[in-house]
């Protein structure tokens, strides 16, 4: 059918009043029939009296039928167009894990399983252009709960658990954080919000990670289907003029894992978005967004006339509008009637769904302000393959201290005991003198292998290792020995200690053998909670050990 498609349009395109070719269903009093046929476009349908006869469309094309349909808009022929509401919440156009990283591909985040938007493009740090950061809003990595009214009416938007940075694990479909070889994962939460003022979120891309500054399956070109190729994205869009708005001219194209590849044109720009409903308090109705452009969706006739024209649904939001140029426009956050666009738009199109997207430029010095001076990652041609270059790293908090501990590849495991340490002997001769720090002692001398080995060789107990924060302590242990501050942390990524401690012991019980088992088991019975302690407090604590009973774990 593709072939048949291209060339029928060479038969067609040029002829007067025809707009457009395409492959489609045969629609028959407004409603498809099943039936695949050739659909011509004409700015109007005439009786066949007045045409020539070589400008009859035929009733069939090498057997397939055609269909004529109407279509006076002044989008070109090859320009993609608006979309069907997906009927079920799980059909993704695009659910695939992708590597290299390009735009336009599905992204979700460890926080929210169930959230699943898209990956809209790659930013780099201005600075050093081997910090790569993967870009999309930030409600996709976020628990977002809509407040209603007695209506029924959502009339706010409460973030109840964000991600964290640092911490918050990013890629495509089961992330399976259990384990750092995650194919899925490529990256760290790194920074973003959600507002009135924008909708964003950045996770940096893990070393070792392939990736291109491309999107995914957005081309346009004559004489092939839109969407049959890779993209390069040269750059950043002007902002549409007056006169592009009034002419609605302004062409824009997005691809989103969700409903793929579509089209359409800025219909406005610095528009409010206001919620559907008021609060119930009766008050005003409250601001959705600030400043957000509003794209309207190029007509599809596939769309059946009870349905609304849409240029992307939930799933897409995080992807970018591109113009004509591959160069990107505006971040993707949500979808709206017209009803809701303030300054009301003029002369709409009906039954829309417009697409709303926060301008480029706003999401990137809203960034900047976070300390992220970055920008959109740009290519020549695609397919240009890049890696940024090092190991993952895990970066914890730390008591508020943001400590990065980089991951190292298997090949680089130490199999051997390093050099101890500065303070180390110092440690090991107050420990030795409190019943406490004797058994302390004692297990490390005995299972230290063992436990090495599980760190080092083992997926899940390394995985629990990195993202429990228990490296990041370990390395905050070891500056104190060095210059004799040692103290124990209090909490890691605002959790207390605790709850760090608790997964690493989980993922090394589950792993140990069974006598490494049983002294772990015994050894947390006996050592009470220190989190906080200083060093004198520490040796203190050692030098009774605790009963059982009064132990202080989290489980």
């Amino acid at each position: 059918m593709r072939n048949l498609r291209h060339r029928v349009a060479g038969e067609f395109l040029g002829r007067p009043g025809i707009t457009g070719v395409g492959v489609g269903a045969k629609i028959v009093d407004g409603q498809p029939t099943g039936q695949v046929a050739v659909t011509v476009f004409v700015r109007e349908k005439l009786p066949r009296a007045a045409l020539d006869a070589a400008d009859l469309v035929p009733a069939d094309v090498g057997g397939v039928p055609t269909d004529v349909l109407v279509l006076r808009d002044p989008r070109p022929a090859v320009e993609p167009i608006g979309t069907v509401y997906p009927k079920d919440e799980h059909t993704f156009v695009d659910n695939d894990r992708h590597r290299p990283i390009i735009g336009g591909v599905v992204m979700n985040g460890s926080l929210m399983e169930g959230n699943v938007g898209t990956l809209g493009c790659l930013l780099r740090a201005v600075q050093d252009p081997n910090q790569v950061y993967a870009l999309t809003c930030h409600h996709v990595l976020s628990q977002v709960d809509p407040r209603y009214n007695d209506k029924g009416q959502v009339y706010d938007l409460t973030v109840a658990h964000g991600p964290v940075v640092g911490t918050t694990v990013c890629g495509q479909s089961d992330l399976k954080p259990q384990s750092t070889c995650a194919e899925g994962i490529f990256g760290r939460y790194a920074g973003g919000a959600e507002n009135a003022d924008w909708d964003a979120a950045v996770a940096r891309l893990d070393g070792g990670t392939s990736y291109r500054y491309d999107l995914r399956r957005s081309s346009v070109a004559a004489g092939e289907d839109p969407g049959d190729d890779d993209v390069a994205v040269t750059g950043i869009a002007p902002p549409p003029t007056d006169q592009q708005l009034a002419a609605r001219s302004y062409f824009v194209r997005k691809r989103g894992a969700r409903t793929g590849f579509t089209g359409g044109f800025v219909i406005a720009a610095h528009c409010e978005i206001l919620f559907p409903g008021p609060p119930p308090d009766g008050g005003a109705t409250r601001v959705w967004a600030r400043d957000a452009l509003v794209i309207a969706p190029h007509p599809n006739p596939q769309v059946p006339a009870e349905e609304h024209n849409h240029y992307l649904a939930e799933g897409d939001s995080g992807s970018v509008t591109v113009d004509t140029s591959n160069r990107v426009l505006g971040l993707n956050f949500g979808r709206a009637l017209a009803g809701v666009i303030k300054p009301s738009l003029t002369n709409p199109p009906e039954r829309t769904y417009f697409g709303l997207a926060f301008p480029i430029t706003t999401v990137l010095n809203k960034l900047a302000g976070l300390g992220l001076d970055l920008t959109v990652g740009t290519a020549t041609e695609p397919g240009q393959t890049h890696t940024v270059p090092g190991r993952p790293t895990v970066t914890t908090v730390v008591d508020g201290e943001r400590v990065v501990v980089p991951v190292p590849a298997p090949a680089a495991v130490a199999t051997v005991v390093g050099a101890a340490p500065p303070g180390a002997g110092r440690l090991a001769a107050d420990l030795a003198e409190t019943p406490g720090g004797r058994e302390l002692l004692d297990f490390w001398r005995t299972y230290a292998p063992e436990l090495r080995r599980l760190v080092n060789a083992d997926r899940r107990v390394a995985a629990a290792w990195h993202r429990s924060g228990a490296s990041a302590v370990y390395q905050v242990l070891l500056r104190g020995l060095s210059d004799q501050t040692l103290t124990i942390p209090a909490t890691v990524n605002g959790q207390p200690l605790r709850q760090c401690l608790d997964r690493l012991y989980d993922a090394l019980r589950a792993a140990a053998g069974e006598q490494l088992r049983a002294a772990l088991d015994r050894l947390r019975r006996r050592i009470p909670d220190l989190a906080g302690s200083t060093y004198p407090e520490l040796i203190t604590a050692l030098s009774h050990p605790a009963a059982e009973a009064q132990v202080r774990h989290g489980h």
